[in-house]
């Protein structure tokens, strides 16, 4: 075999040291086939579409009998691949969703991350649910929008404070959301933006197209008419339920117009074949049909409910994604393969989400056993996870430092940045950031002091640095002992001796502070929309080194 060369070798040495800490984490995958008949608990047909015989033998006889058909386009839809196969699905998308006007793509991916990406303008902000797909987490990092926050899932009343901080926002939400199987209040967030008057909703409709609605036309169908309105486009995708693969944007003719000049994964991608816009159609027609199967659908749905004797580790869903917390990845694992050997085919997706707040490692696993669950599991000393509301997930900073006020969201796409970007000794961890003056600079502080909770004050908490000392000040007594614990974490052992009293000028008033203290400089950066990479450079300095240590 041919030796690679040397700067190959370099290049496949790196690749094989991410592969490896994946392996160690227990997160690498694979793309291997499984060859053992398993009944299906773990994929997303819903409606057993995608493996309906009947159904693809009439749509392959079809496409045989066609003199027209063709292997493929050509090219995109705004050179030679255009076609009337395109323009007559796309007519009968918009009027089976009930909208002026749509645009295919040829994933659904491709589609959520246009949408993200396209629609906000640089006047604009963008608010959207935590626990958005990573297609539109994707589209947002490239987007123009000036803001873009997080805003707590299906949390109204964040939501409504965020929007009074701005003059125009897209909210992005999901119909059914795909971890943990519930719904987005449609109708309560159309009514919230319509009466912000300034804000539109973006639903992405991926798990809810064919399974919610008459006819499974999706989510929205689902709204008073008037409330429509708040929908500035929908997102549907042909994977799911369809049993396919495609997506199609549902809007208005403006709208439409303008994701079709400007959305690149639409502009610059070769049109989809004729073959894929009649599959598409075909599904549709056979999802539409199909009240007798979401019916049964719904009995099975009862069924797995009435029998998961868990209580309130089962979390509530009227879809078919059901969710149920267990105490650690480990447990979920043997339970996993104990169904498999009983015959079901299940699977396991981890969400990974390092806080670098305290040792061990904070982390966030996801799984999907029957017929779909995920586990949540964080560090004792740290979570206080609520298996009710789980409201302790993300909550806003309010802080003030010289007289400047900001609010600090620390959002997953930050996250997902500062991981991807860097890769830093293990000292920083015991480093905390602030901004200086106007500039909004990041200096690099490191802890000379953390005191002790005063219990006379158990609401205060002090720290110095190298050349600052600062207090803050906590709603709830909890917050602030959950605090110092992180706060302890990241510093050197000699700096838990002792305290310095916090000057007024330096004063941070926190509101809830559940968010790691060491991502605080993620957030203060300021960000030049006309210069993304310096923020995202920023911010990937400004993360501190995902500790090695794993969560129990």
């Amino acid at each position: 075999m041919r030796r690679l060369a040397p700067r190959r070798r370099f290049f496949a040495g790196r690749y094989q040291a991410a592969l490896a800490k994946r392996a160690a984490e227990g997160t690498l995958r694979s793309t291997t086939v499984r060859t053992e008949t398993l009944i299906d608990f773990a994929s997303n047909d819903y409606l057993g579409v995608a493996r309906d015989a009947a159904f693809a033998a009439a749509h392959f006889a079809a496409e045989a009998r066609r003199a027209d058909a063709a292997a493929g386009s050509t090219g995109s839809r705004l050179l030679t691949g255009a076609s009337r196969e395109h323009d007559a699905f796309e007519a009968f998308a918009a009027q089976f969703h009930g909208r002026e006007s749509a645009l295919l793509f040829g994933s659904g991916y491709a589609a959520n991350s246009a949408v993200a990406a396209t629609l906000p303008l640089p006047s604009d902000a963008v608010l959207f649910d935590e626990r958005s797909h990573n297609s539109t987490r994707f589209g947002l990092v490239r987007s123009r929008a000036s803001v873009q926050r997080p805003f707590g899932h299906n949390d109204l009343d964040d939501l409504r404070v965020k929007l009074r901080d701005h003059e125009g926002a897209l909210v992005f939400v999901e119909g059914i959301y795909s971890m943990d199987g519930d719904e987005a209040p449609l109708q309560e967030l159309a009514e919230l933006c319509l009466e912000d008057g300034r804000a539109g909703l973006i639903v992405d409709e991926a798990h809810s197209t064919g399974i919610l609605g008459d006819c499974g036309r999706g989510a929205v169908s689902t709204l008073p008419i008037p409330l429509r309105r708040a929908v500035v486009a929908q997102v549907h995708t042909f994977g799911k339920a369809l049993g396919g693969h495609g997506a199609v944007v549902v809007c208005d003719a403006t709208t439409r117009e303008y994701l079709a000049n400007y959305a690149q994964p639409f502009v610059y991608a070769t049109a989809p074949p004729d073959s894929h816009s009649r599959l598409a159609r075909r599904a549709y027609d056979a999802v539409a049909a199909a009240d007798d199967a979401r019916r049964h659908l719904a009995r099975l749905i009862d069924l797995f409910r009435a029998e998961c004797d868990v209580g309130s580790l089962l979390l509530p869903s009227r879809t078919p994604i059901q969710a149920v917390l267990a105490p650690g990845a480990d447990v979920v694992s043997r339970a996993a393969d104990r169904v498999r050997r009983a015959g079901f085919d299940v699977g396991a997706i981890r969400l990974l989400v390092r806080a670098q707040l305290h040792q061990p490692t904070q982390e966030a696993q996801r799984v999907l056993p029957e017929p779909k669950s995920h586990v949540v599991v964080e560090h004792a000393a740290l979570a206080r996870l609520d298996v009710e509301n789980r409201t302790t997930w993300r909550r806003d900073l309010e802080v003030r430092v010289r007289g400047l006020v900001r609010d600090l969201d620390i959002s997953e796409i930050d996250l997902q940045r500062a991981a991807a970007n860097i890769s830093l000794s293990e000292e920083c961890d015991k480093f905390l950031y602030e901004t200086k003056g106007k500039e909004k600079k990041i200096k690099l502080l490191k802890l000379t002091s953390v005191s002790s909770i005063d219990p006379r004050k158990p609401k205060v908490l002090k720290f110095a640095t190298e050349s600052k000392s600062y207090k803050f000040e906590f709603e709830d007594e909890k917050d602030c002992a959950v605090f110092a614990a992180g706060l302890r974490a990241l510093a050197p052992a000699e700096a838990t001796r002792g305290s310095i009293a916090g000057k007024k000028k330096d004063f941070l008033r926190v509101k809830v502070p559940t968010k790691p203290l060491g991502f605080l400089a993620a957030s203060t950066v300021e960000r030049d929309p006309a210069r993304p990479e310096a923020h995202r450079s920023a911010v990937a300095a400004a993360a501190p080194a995902a500790p090695k240590d794993k969560a129990v």
